[in-house]
C-alpha cells in the first residue's frame, strides 16, 4: 500500500506517445537509437508485440531514406535483421569516410609538397610577424611583401624574379640588381 502511494502511476498513453514519436537524431548511432527505443518500449506495456513494434519504429524513424527503403523491401524483416543491416551500413559509411579523409590528407600533403618546392622556407620572428626567405627575390620579408612582385628582371626577363634568387644568389646579386617595372 505504501509503495502504491509513493510510486507515481505511469500514463501508458503518454509513454506510447513518446515511443511512437521517437526518431533517430542527426548524428545518433544506430545502437544508441535502438537502445533508446527499447528503453521507451519497456514502459509501454506492449506485451509480446514489443519486438515487432520496435522494429516498425526503427524502420519509420531511421534518418537515412535509402536505408529505410531497403528495410521496407524485406518481407520477413525482424528486429535482429534490421539492427544487423543498419550496423553494417553504418560501419561501411564510417570506413568510406575514413578512406575519403585519408585520400584528402594525402592530396593536401601532395599539394603542399608540390607547392613548397622552390618557393619559400618559413621562420617565425615574433608571434604575429611571419617572415620567410623568399626564393623569388632572395630576401627575407613578410608574405605578400615581395619587392619582386609585379617587376621584371632586366637580366633574365622573368616576372616576379630577380636573378639574385637563383642558386648563386650572392654572385648574381651584384650582376642583376637592376630591374624595371
Amino acid at each position: 500500500m505504501f509503495t502504491n502511494y509513493c510510486i507515481p502511476r505511469r500514463n501508458v498513453v503518454f509513454e506510447r506517445f513518446k515511443f511512437f514519436s521517437c526518431s533517430q537524431q542527426e548524428g545518433q548511432q544506430v545502437d544508441n537509437y535502438l537502445t533508446e527505443l527499447k528503453t521507451l518500449a519497456s514502459t509501454c506495456d506492449f506485451g509480446d508485440q514489443e519486438e515487432g513494434l520496435i522494429r516498425d519504429r526503427v524502420v519509420l524513424g531511421i534518418r537515412d531514406m535509402s536505408l529505410q527503403e531497403r528495410l521496407l523491401r524485406e518481407s520477413d524483416l525482424t528486429l535482429k535483421k534490421a539492427a544487423e543491416f543498419l550496423r553494417a551500413s553504418e560501419a561501411s559509411k564510417h570506413q568510406i569516410e575514413s578512406v575519403k579523409s585519408a585520400s584528402k590528407v594525402h592530396e593536401i600533403q601532395k599539394n603542399r609538397d608540390k607547392n613548397s618546392k622552390g618557393t619559400a622556407s618559413y621562420t617565425k620572428n615574433s608571434a604575429s610577424d611571419t617572415v620567410f626567405n623568399c626564393q623569388k627575390c632572395g630576401k627575407e620579408h613578410k608574405k605578400l611583401k615581395c619587392p619582386a612582385y609585379g617587376k621584371i628582371c632586366s637580366k633574365c626577363k622573368r616576372k616576379k624574379s630577380f636573378c639574385s634568387s637563383v642558386q648563386d644568389s650572392e654572385k648574381k646579386l651584384s650582376q642583376c640588381k637592376q630591374f624595371r617595372e
